[in-house]
């Protein structure tokens, strides 16, 4: 039905349920690969606080299990001609989220309605939970300007979730600064975590399951941070 009106058709997948196995995760990515769609997005399962989930002490699979289940449906798209753009997604070329794309490369875009998230001239706004006040016109929770460190932190936590990573040249541009002298880049391109791709600082294919650690790393105190690495 949706192929009637729509080219470009996204499916969310979450996986490393409890109890899940890697061949479940298997049958599922190639039932979604049957139905022929452009674009999947995989999210490892993550328990919330005063979910049900968590109040009924549900257990997360181990880390080693969840990297197998990342690597094994980076594995079957991969086969099938899917592009890994961003930590968690996939397409076809051309058939990239413009949406989450403006997320990830720190550019502004508004929200509209309740709980919903807007970056504009510098500021960073929440609306408010509250319908009785939406309608009244009091749309925000709270906002926030956006000192220059602050965007930077930004463009670099959301820029290294991209496989093509971030634009050294661009960023100099964008904030006349080199990233390299504000962030603890370098302890991380030795050991490799990080690589250089032309012009563009991206975190190692390899490391992409290990994100995480790294952005904490490349984000934190740069003294300490390159003892710890280099230790």
């Amino acid at each position: 039905l949706l192929k009637q009106y729509f080219d470009n058709i996204n499916i969310d997948i979450i996986y490393a349920l409890p109890r899940q196995t890697v061949n479940e995760v298997k049958k599922d990515i190639k039932e979604f690969l049957k139905l022929d769609i452009p674009h999947i997005s995989t999210y490892s399962l993550i328990i919330e606080k005063n979910t049900m989930i968590k109040i009924k002490n549900i257990k997360p699979i181990s880390e080693e299990l969840d990297r197998e289940m990342y690597d094994t449906i980076c594995k079957l798209l991969y086969r099938r001609g899917f592009h890994h753009y961003e930590v968690s997604n996939f397409s076809r070329y051309g058939f990239e989220s413009n949406h989450n794309l403006c997320y990830w490369n720190n550019q502004e875009y508004y929200g509209f309605g309740l709980s919903s998230h807007g970056f504009i001239n510098g500021v960073r706004y929440e609306n408010t939970k509250s319908l009785t006040k939406y309608l009244k016109g009091e749309y925000r929770k709270e906002e926030f300007f956006l000192s220059k460190r602050e965007d930077m932190e930004n463009e670099v936590m959301l820029g290294l979730r991209k496989l093509d990573g971030i634009n050294v040249e661009e960023f100099f541009n964008k904030f006349e600064v080199n990233i390299q002298d504000e962030f603890n880049i370098m302890p991380y391109l030795k050991n490799k975590s990080l690589v250089m791709n032309g012009k563009n600082l991206c975190i190692a294919k390899d490391k992409i399951y290990v994100m995480n650690d790294i952005l904490v790393g490349v984000l934190g105190e740069k003294e300490y941070e390159e003892e710890k690495v280099n230790n």
